[in-house]
């Protein structure tokens, strides 16, 4: 249970550090070019050519889940600012961080679960051919994160090199 704890708080360590760099960077080449605003999944749905039975089915589905999706989201940003506002005290807490990068853990692991319960039911909805493009999207998605994060690194290391 730990490991899975420690494992879920530094994805969002890395998530919380590359979404701000994400959203002002557009330094990703190729096909990963407008994406970097665009982490969820509902984004690469107008891509998927819906029918309009399926538009229903994937409308009740969203739906179903973006209560809690709303929920956790603003719990992440609430443990978030916590967390700025910690860091930057004139007196380090490490316990108070520790305590709040564990709650921000915890809702990061109700939105990974709301998440993938969202995508077990869609599977359902989508054709192969809709997964598949589904699939690649995620996959083009993780492939600019990586590129994200190996430009930002040269800039950090070219920064301590100056």
């Amino acid at each position: 249970m730990k490991t899975k704890k420690t494992l879920l708080a530094a994805m969002l360590i890395v998530l919380v550090t590359l979404g701000s760099g994400l959203a002002i960077a557009g330094n990703c080449t190729g096909n990963c070019k407008g994406q970097h605003a665009h982490f969820g999944i509902i984004h690469t749905l107008k891509d998927l050519d819906l029918t309009s039975e399926q538009k229903t089915q994937v409308k009740a589905i969203i739906e179903k889940y973006g209560e809690q999706h709303r929920k956790v989201s603003e719990e992440l940003r609430a443990t978030h600012a916590q967390l700025q506002e910690a860091m930057f005290a004139e007196q380090t807490d490490e316990e108070q961080i520790r305590s709040i990068f564990r709650e921000a853990a915890d809702s990061w692991e109700e939105e990974i679960v709301g998440l993938s319960g969202m995508i077990g039911e869609l599977k359902k909805v989508l054709t192969p051919e809709q997964l598949e493009k589904l699939k690649d999207f995620h996959t083009n998605r993780t492939q600019c994160m990586q590129k994200f994060m190996e430009y930002r690194k040269g800039r950090i290391e070219a920064f301590l090199d100056s």
